[in-house]
């Protein structure tokens, strides 16, 4: 079943028969026949030119101003015209849980609740009963919420998890009741945590739910124990378990060691901040056992934020964020599944929502630099990032992706400093991305010794870096020098990367070069067919077919290849072509 991201964040298209149904329902066309009906041009003109009803005044017009909205990037806006649909009566489950997403999205918790509760009963899916749960949760009314779990258990996802939602239950209808949590009420919203033990890929959700339990109940000694047993074992962990991990430590007074905040994959940068944050104890940690529930939302969002299940993910870190608004890192959660949605707005607002005093600024304003890249706003990104770098020199990542959106903009010289300080921070463990990356600059720069020499050491590092391979070997096709060296690493690359059209141009390219014209010309069909849109490949396609004598194909292919490049100009100018207009123009002024 579709979820609620694939089907309310379509792709623009035109009218297909899906919408043309809807408006048939929704009463804006009709497909009864005219009494009378004629197939003559004016009969069918006059049908056609029968005026509609505006469509603001219509529930039809409401919805699709919804819909346009929402793919505009107006949330709010869509929401608005939602609830106009809805009021007006016209609606069913879709278009409930349409409007719900919508709440979720813009982090309108009431409407969300309020929408989720006039689905039928035949039309309750599961994050119904969660909404439901969770709003008989915050109303404290416990026994209510208790009746929405077993339905979820029902659903086959939901099996294994539900024991959970039943454990936070239990301790926050025991925190409820004077006096506070007591020894007693551990022992049964631990057994419910452990009911999904056995529960495959659940099992490690369980004992890190254990282990934040204990934590709140008063037993951190245990909890710690729990957490850090689990830190033991995994090389890579959720970043929820390692911050609160860390708080737990802090407040214990145990020795915080950097350590462990790389063993969750975190890159250095993250390790040094959340030290810090630590050691301040600016690390958010739940001291209300009613606020514990945030701990499995937190890592129900990180589990269900995978192709597919991107709506649960949203709802998750949507109540995560309404329970701790203040949190950051709910907020760059949220942030990062609106962005994964296809809501590159709403999530670069709520990155903003960061103020500069927190010490998570710098990270949410490389997930901003992230989004314009994604986008294709390279000035956008380098304005995000041009500001960071001055204010966080010796941040890795932050100097990294500036280098990174230096290059692909072509301002190499600019982008050398940072690769080179990036290379000497990291000379105790060298990274070929980073040789790979200079040597393009010095390529693009025409300083080939060195160049080649940092290409070559970035291949010696990653020796199946397909992308590495080819780029030094086109550089050397280009250049005319170390052919055969050249042919032998395409090959190698195409072996790692088969179905990759720059490498089936570049391995064709080389074997024009060669004089192998017939070998060239297989390749770059097969290059052509799978990127029928880049214009280099359908440049060297022309060269080809001219040196094999069709020169009218060439011609062809050389045309094919100007109006691409004269429509990226038009429509995509910042992005940058490896060839000009020029220089198609020139190739098309040849003489057989």
């Amino acid at each position: 079943m579709a979820s609620f991201s694939q089907v309310f964040f379509p792709p623009r298209r035109r009218f297909g028969l899906g919408v043309i149904l809807t408006l048939v329902l929704l009463g804006l066309v009709s497909c009864k026949p005219a009494a009378n009906q004629t197939d003559t041009a004016a009969e069918t003109v006059s049908v056609v030119e029968k005026p509609a009803p505006p469509l603001p005044d219509t529930l039809a017009g409401s919805f699709l101003i919804s819909k346009f909205a929402q793919q505009d990037q107006n949330p709010q806006k869509a929401y608005t015209h939602a609830q106009i649909v809805l009021n007006k009566g016209g609606y069913d489950a879709a278009t409930l849980r349409y409007a719900r997403f919508l709440a979720l999205s813009t982090g309108n918790i009431d409407g969300a609740l309020r929408d989720n509760a006039r689905l039928n009963p035949q039309d309750r899916d599961p994050p119904f009963y969660v909404l439901s749960f969770f709003q008989a949760y915050q109303d404290k009314n416990w026994d209510r919420a208790a009746g929405f779990l077993p339905p979820l258990a029902e659903n086959a996802t939901y099996q294994s998890l539900e024991p959970l939602f039943r454990a936070w239950l239990a301790i926050a209808r025991h925190a409820d009741i004077p006096p506070s949590p007591t020894p007693a009420a551990v022992p049964e919203a631990i057994n419910a945590l452990f009911e999904t033990a056995a529960a495959g890929d659940m099992a490690l959700l369980s004992q890190l739910q254990n282990g934040y339990a204990l934590a709140l109940l008063g037993q951190p000694q245990d909890a710690l124990r729990i957490l850090r047993s689990a830190l033991a074992d995994l090389n890579a962990v959720p970043t929820t378990m390692i911050i609160t991990t860390a708080a737990l430590m802090h407040q214990q007074k145990q020795p915080l060691e950097s350590g462990l905040f790389l063993r969750a994959g975190i890159n250095t940068d993250m390790a040094q901040t959340l030290l810090a944050m630590a050691k301040e104890g600016d690390l958010p940690l739940m001291t209300q056992p009613f606020q514990g529930i945030v701990y499995l939302f937190q890592d129900l969002a990180s589990v269900f934020q995978r192709p597919g299940t991107e709506d649960h993910a949203l709802m998750y870190a949507a109540l995560s964020r309404h329970l701790m608004p203040d949190n950051p890192f709910t907020t760059l959660q949220m942030g990062q599944i609106l962005a994964d949605i296809g809501a590159p707005s709403q999530a670069d607002a709520l990155y903003q929502q960061i103020p500069p005093t927190n010490p998570l600024f710098w990270a949410a304003g490389l997930y901003r630099a992230h989004l314009s890249i994604k986008q294709g706003n390279m000035s956008d990104a380098l304005a995000i990032l041009a500001p960071l770098q001055d204010r966080y020199p010796n941040n890795t990542a932050i100097k990294a992706l500036y280098a990174d959106v230096l290059k692909s903009t072509l301002r190499f010289s600019d982008a050398l400093p940072l690769y080179d300080a990036l290379i000497q921070a990291s000379k105790t463990t060298p990274q070929g991305r980073l040789y790979a990356s200079r040597g393009m600059c010095y390529e693009r720069m025409k300083q080939w010794d060195a160049a080649e020499k940092d290409l070559l050491r970035a291949i010696d590092l990653l020796p199946q870096d397909a992308m590495i391979l080819n780029y030094l070997a086109y550089s050397w096709i280009e250049r005319g020098v170390n052919l055969d060296q050249a042919v032998a690493l395409l090959k190698k690359a195409l072996t790692l990367s088969p179905n990759s059209p720059e490498i089936l141009d570049s391995l064709a390219w080389g074997y024009h070069k060669q004089g192998h014209h017939e070998k060239a010309l297989e390749g770059l069909q097969k290059a052509v067919a799978l990127a029928p849109d880049e214009p280099v490949i359908l440049s060297h396609y022309g060269d080809v077919l001219w040196a094999v004598g069709k020169h009218r194909l060439a011609t062809f292919a050389w045309d094919s290849a100007l109006e691409i490049v004269r429509s990226h100009k038009k429509t995509n100018p910042q992005k940058t072509l490896d060839i000009t207009e020029a220089e198609l123009v020139d190739k098309l002024s040849r003489n057989p």
